[in-house]
């Protein structure tokens, strides 16, 4: 239930406004008098999707009949009644992206692998950060720069001199990347990383990834001296970096996290109508067995193996050797599907509801709310 305050307005102002409500279901409205009123809301399934290498690859000409089938596929259904939230979550601002046409514009925006949440593409929507979800984060105390400063610190010991970190922004010349201040990513280059004796290249490999013991005693003592600053944090990975030669890993704020990022989203919505897509290691904190819709594409083992030990009725595991543009666009249409078919079922939607009939020549269109404070924020999204 989400409660909506004293609106003091009419039916239809109520409706308007749970119109505009993010949230599944039904709103509690309260009118002058404090009476309460019950309006049934627009069903809606949220879509969260990783971004690099779950959705962005090499082959431009996938992307783009990605893009053009699934936005085919959102318009079809939100016509028929069935709305569709969309959002990305990555390691950092997708504006880029966005811009340049890749993609197409999302209604939520995860960045920084859960550290920010924005409603819209961060510039587009300048003052719509969530900010219950930043002062969440920063009541911690974590401060990125602290820690990445003491990763720096350890590579100048005798132990870890040949390690080669860099931040994620230096990797992809983008200092934005590095602009959470919840969120501290050590990547660290594979060719710098002294091997075991029982240990090979092969453990770079998607299908086969196994983190190089000398990775895992420099994680362990930047750790202690984390610990040893009274620092609350929690760590994703290490992690390979999707299309980079590096291996990586987040020290973060105890909740700046893509799955604590997922939980904060969708805590107002059946989890049944929400879809998560994913093929990396840092995927892995959104897959969870509370009923969600998973779909999992590329070859990374450990994440396959952590969605294979859940629930299949809703688990997409699409085939290691398909490319990721395909697995996705095929998971989220059969998903769609059994939600709408469940909602029938289930009298939420019309027993007539069919995307597939009375198609209309489609758009899509993000349109981001033209306003700045964060009072008129919470009047918009209430």
């Amino acid at each position: 239930m989400v409660r909506v305050g004293n609106l003091g307005a009419k039916t239809h102002q109520l409706a308007n406004v749970l119109e505009k409500n993010p949230h599944l279901g039904v709103a509690t409205l309260v009118d002058k008098s404090g009476r309460f009123h019950q309006v049934p809301g627009t069903p809606r399934v949220v879509i969260l999707s990783d971004l690099d290498g779950t959705w962005v690859g090499k082959d431009k000409e996938a992307l783009q009949k990605l893009n053009e089938g699934i936005k085919r596929t959102c318009f079809d259904y939100t016509n028929a009644g069935l709305k569709v939230v969309w959002g990305y979550i990555t390691a950092r601002p997708p504006s880029r992206t966005i811009k340049s046409g890749a993609v197409m514009p999302p209604d939520l925006s995860v960045c920084f692998n859960g550290g920010t949440i924005f409603r819209g593409m961060p510039t587009a929507t300048k003052g719509l950060e969530m900010q219950d979800w930043a002062r969440l984060n920063a009541t911690s105390g974590f401060q990125s720069q602290n820690v990445l400063e003491m990763a720096k610190d350890l590579t100048k010991s005798s132990k870890f001199s040949n390690l080669k970190t860099q931040t994620v922004g230096e990797v992809v010349g983008n200092p934005d990347a590095d602009a959470c201040n919840y969120v501290a990513t050590v990547c660290i280059e594979n060719e710098s990383i002294k091997l075991g004796a029982n240990e090979t290249s092969d453990m770079f490999k998607e299908e086969s990834f196994k983190v190089p013991n000398q990775v895992k005693e420099f994680l362990s003592e930047l750790e202690q001296k984390t610990k040893s600053k009274n620092i609350e944090y929690k760590i994703t990975g290490p992690y390979l970096f999707s299309g980079k030669p590096y291996v990586m890993f987040d020290i973060a704020a105890p909740h700046a996290n893509k799955g604590e990022a997922v939980n904060f989203l969708t805590k107002n919505y059946d989890h049944r109508n929400v879809i998560v897509i994913g093929d990396g290691g840092n995927d892995i904190s959104m897959m969870d067995n509370d009923g969600r819709n998973i779909i999992v594409v590329g070859k990374d083992h450990i994440l396959r193996e952590k969605a294979a030990g859940l629930s299949q009725d809703s688990v997409i595991l699409r085939p290691e050797d398909e490319p990721c543009s395909e697995g996705v666009l095929a998971g989220i249409k059969q998903h769609l599907a059994n939600i709408a078919q469940r909602l029938k079922n289930e009298g939420v939607l019309s027993k007539d509801f069919n995307p597939e009939l009375n198609k209309q020549p489609y758009h899509w269109e993000h349109q981001a709310p033209k306003m700045t404070s964060e009072e008129k924020m919470r009047e918009y999204y209430a």
